[in-house]
């Protein structure tokens, strides 16, 4: 089952054509159906075991033009099963139906810029369309932006994330991470240059377009006790930052104040950090206060530090960091004598 398993019809009649697929062993975990009308309508319906109907079925893909599925499939156990499939075809109708194993985009290496991105593209018929990349030493973050047809604004669908084997949108066991949108990796799920390849999977209905944006996430160094703009406007809403916080440091204070919109911020210590993988974050729910984070010792120590500012949308502001002000407060004291009798 290697997805070059097909059939070509054309029906001048139209009418109901079966087929049985007994699968053998995914080699990403995942197997599709995919039925590709060229002239007039066709359905694509299944079931495991036995026989379906257009009325009584496991799966029903019933879009105008291609129809398709995908299904999770274990390689380790999952050959063997039994599908049948139905084609419910107009008369005058041309299709070609394939079933075997998904087919993966290869992005490459993850890079510095767009070129390892898919550019434009679209949802085949199995309604999902898959790629791979691998991760090199010199990236310390993984961006993933989902975008529209154009690559000029979010496409705010989830997308799902596996390390080694294809994702599967059906159970959060069939997938790393899922994220709508936007997504930054961290790791220590990302393990740069480790020689692993990561799978992202993107759903949708047969023929809408899109582009996934994938590269290395872009790290900006600021001064310690600096202060630095930050914006994300039909953009990519995760900015990090790297600071060397420098030794002798008894406290330190972190804020994102915003101008508009509402960044939230998060910091670790030399790696990259996310919403989900941090040493500490500020998630404060109003557009009109600060996010700020103060780290003292025995937490504080000197060395790299990465700060990530992110949001569900647009937002600009001015993220410092700094020495924290010390008000002093002077401290009464009153000694009482007590003469034991």
């Amino acid at each position: 089952m290697e997805g070059t398993s097909s059939q070509s019809v054309t029906t001048s009649h139209g009418g109901l054509y079966y087929y049985k697929v007994i699968t053998a062993a995914p080699v990403l975990d995942v197997w599709r159906a995919a039925l590709r009308v060229t002239t007039g309508e066709a359905h694509l319906y299944a079931r495991q075991g036995s026989a379906p109907t257009t009325t009584s079925n496991t799966i029903a893909s019933e879009h105008a033009g291609n129809d398709g599925f995908t299904r999770q499939l274990s390689h380790a156990t999952g050959a063997g099963e039994t599908w049948y499939l139905l084609v419910d075809a107009d008369a005058g109708t041309q299709f070609d139906l394939v079933a075997g194993d998904v087919h993966v985009g290869n992005l490459g290496e993850l890079a510095a810029d767009a070129t390892s991105g898919s550019g434009p593209d679209s949802i085949p018929p199995e309604g999902a369309r898959f790629y791979k990349t691998s991760i090199p030493a010199e990236a310390l973050a993984w961006r993933l932006w989902l975008q529209d047809a154009s690559g000029t604004a979010t496409r705010n669908h989830d997308f799902f994330v596996r390390k080694g084997f294809a994702p599967h949108s059906s159970s959060p066991t069939h997938y790393d991470r899922k994220r709508n949108g936007q997504g930054l990796m961290v790791p220590d799920f990302l393990a740069p240059g480790g020689g692993d390849l990561y799978y992202v999977g993107i759903w949708g209905d047969p023929g809408e377009t899109f582009q996934l944006d994938s590269r290395q996430q872009e790290i900006t160094d600021i001064a310690f006790d600096g202060t630095v703009p930050v914006a994300a406007a039909n953009s990519f809403r995760f900015r990090t930052f790297r600071v060397p916080v420098p030794v002798d440091q008894t406290a330190w204070e972190v804020a994102v104040t915003p101008s508009s919109g509402d960044p939230n911020l998060c910091l670790r210590r030399d790696q990259v950090p996310n919403p989900f993988n941090n040493d500490a974050f500020s998630e404060v729910p109003s557009p009109s206060v600060a996010d700020s984070i103060s780290l003292v010792l025995p937490d504080l120590s000197d060395g790299t530090v990465y700060l990530t500012v992110y949001s569900s949308g647009d937002y600009a502001g001015e993220l410092r960091n700094r020495e924290p002000l010390v008000t002093p407060i002077d401290y009464a004291l009153s000694l009482i004598h007590i003469s034991e009798p």
